[in-house]
């Protein structure tokens, strides 16, 4: 066995036989070494061995490959000091070296296991030596190197075969570029709860809960389940939903049936939904219908389109809505707000548009029209909360047959109306059906319930308090 003077004496004695380059001589024992199973995700290679007599040292060289740090297995276990170095200080020459010499009267018995593992930098880490020549190959090699035994005799060394070198997506040797869970290399993306694969987090499928008024309310979808039918989506209403109307089509919920023409949801339309009582309607997850490179495109035609908002935050409209259509629309409505398109600017109550809303977009020929997307890493746009609470003489129910008036000066008694205190409504006969507080030239908007399908006021409906 090794004293703690012979181990001094043979790490002196390796140092200088790296430095002149010399080998010892006369091999009594056999050993084998050879590469393990690369470990490419965590950049380890295990060093296997098998050996007939004890070993108490040994230094060798592994060459193609930047070899940061050894650690563990059988020499570890035997209180082995390990050591990585590197001889790229000598010219034209640069290969990293291992070592390793018992620590204690206990050598590593003969047999097989894992001598060893080394860790490895690849080319895009920090800490990789660039002057490691690196190749399709990497190699152990013993010829300045050695494996001593218990009385310092060497073994006769066998090297496995030289290992393939670890090749990245790009097919770059000991490279650190690695395919994303979609399969693009280099790629951040990631699977998420729907199954969808990409790097979007905005077009995650999630939950989201809407608030439905008593009555009707005008709602749209910017992001669907994969059952889009209206029995699954409004299953959690049960009997508090009434009727549902899209542009054109509708249904009605009687007997836990959903009777109508309109059976499926589509992310472009916008619908009335009347509910007996207030509610929260949850959709349980759901994809984003308009997002990124796939931003939904709307085919308008002439007059009023009852469309979505696809979007999961607000947008201001002059953000929406791009300079290119305002020439080919006139009027936007959504529910108790309006605004017209005149000379250039928007005039009107409805100001931003809001997830989960819908809105009649009035447009004056047939025309593709998308809205612009909004800024995710921006505030949304909010409606302003400086409205004053309604009077209950100028409160009313919404319906989904509304129709728009602009007033454009109002007075009471030959006063003119006082901003922000005096309110325009429409009655009729004793009942409210429409009223907005005046605000002077910008009270544009005034929604008026209909009763029909149709209605018809006369100035006189008008009474303003």
């Amino acid at each position: 066995m090794l004293k703690k003077d012979q181990k001094s004496y043979s790490a002196i004695l390796w140092l200088v036989q790296l430095v002149l380059g010399i080998s010892l001589v006369f091999a009594n024992d056999s050993i084998s070494l050879e590469f393990g199973e690369i470990d490419s995700e965590n950049q380890i290679v295990p060093i296997l061995y098998n050996s007939t007599s004890d070993i108490t040292g040994f230094q060798f060289f592994i060459i193609g490959m930047d070899v940061t740090n050894i650690f563990g297995g059988t020499a570890e276990e035997y209180n082995f000091y390990l050591h990585q170095g590197s001889t790229c200080w000598r010219e034209n020459e640069c290969k990293d070296v291992v070592t390793g010499f018992s620590n204690s009267d206990s050598p590593i018995p003969p047999g097989e296991g894992i001598l060893f593992y080394l860790n490895y930098a690849e080319v895009g880490d920090d800490i990789f030596d660039n002057n490691i020549q690196i190749s399709y190959q990497t190699c152990l090699d013993i010829n300045e190197g050695f494996i001593v035994g218990p009385q310092d005799n060497l073994f006769d060394v066998d090297l496995g075969e030289c290992m393939n070198s670890p090749v990245d997506c790009n097919g770059d040797y000991f490279g650190s570029t690695n395919y994303d869970p979609c399969g693009i290399c280099g790629g951040v993306g990631y699977i998420d709860d729907c199954g969808v694969c990409d790097a979007y987090e905005n077009n995650d499928c999630y939950t989201y809960n809407m608030e439905l008024s008593q009555g009707a309310n005008l709602i749209s979808f910017h992001a669907l389940p994969e059952d889009a039918s209206i029995s699954s989506i409004f299953a959690s209403l049960g009997n508090n939903a009434n009727y549902i109307i899209g542009e054109g089509a509708g249904a009605y919920y009687m007997s836990e049936t959903w009777y109508g023409s309109l059976q499926t949801i589509t992310a472009d339309e916008g619908y009335w939904l009347v509910v007996e009582n207030a509610a929260v309607l949850s959709i349980v997850g759901a994809a984003p219908t308009s997002i990124n490179e796939n931003n939904l495109i709307y085919d308008l035609h002439s007059g009023n389109n009852l469309i979505s908002y696809p979007f999961s935050i607000s947008q201001s409209i002059d953000d929406a809505i791009d300079n290119l259509y305002l020439s080919s629309l006139f009027a936007m409505a959504g529910s108790a707000e309006a605004t017209q398109y005149s000379n250039g600017n928007w005039y009107g109550s409805l100001e931003n548009l809001n997830p989960s809303s819908g809105y009649w977009l009035v447009a004056l020929g047939d025309i593709q029209f998308q809205y612009n997307q909004p800024n995710y890493d921006e505030s949304p746009s909010s409606d302003p909360d400086d409205r004053s609470e309604t009077p209950d003489l100028f409160t009313y129910t919404q319906s989904p047959y509304q129709a728009f008036y602009w007033v454009a000066s109002a007075y009471i008694d030959g006063e003119p109306m006082v901003e922000g205190e005096d309110w325009v409504g429409a009655f009729y006969g004793d009942e409210c059906i429409g009223s907005r507080e005046w605000s002077g030239v910008s009270t544009y908007g005034i929604p008026i319930k209909a009763l029909l399908i149709f209605i018809f006021l006369s100035v006189e409906n008008f009474l303003p308090k």
